[in-house]
């Protein structure tokens, strides 16, 4: 488990895939949240084409480090 920054997110998932293992990663949603709530939308990102709230999802961290 990761809650820091996304630079120390991405630098931990760099370490991961250096090390050749399988080490599954959980990071924290903190990249643009502001509210908490999804009722200001500063954490509103395009998934798959839809507009979606990042501060109410789980999802695959590493997708969006990855953009």
């Amino acid at each position: 488990f990761s809650a820091g920054s996304d630079k120390q997110h991405k630098r931990i998932k760099d370490m991961i895939e250096q090390s050749g293992r399988h080490i599954p990663l959980i990071i924290s949603n903190n990249r643009k949240l502001c509210c908490g709530e999804g009722i200001c939308g500063s954490c509103e990102t395009l998934i798959d084409g839809k507009q979606v709230h990042l501060c109410k999802l789980q999802l695959n961290g590493i997708s969006v480090l990855e953009g």
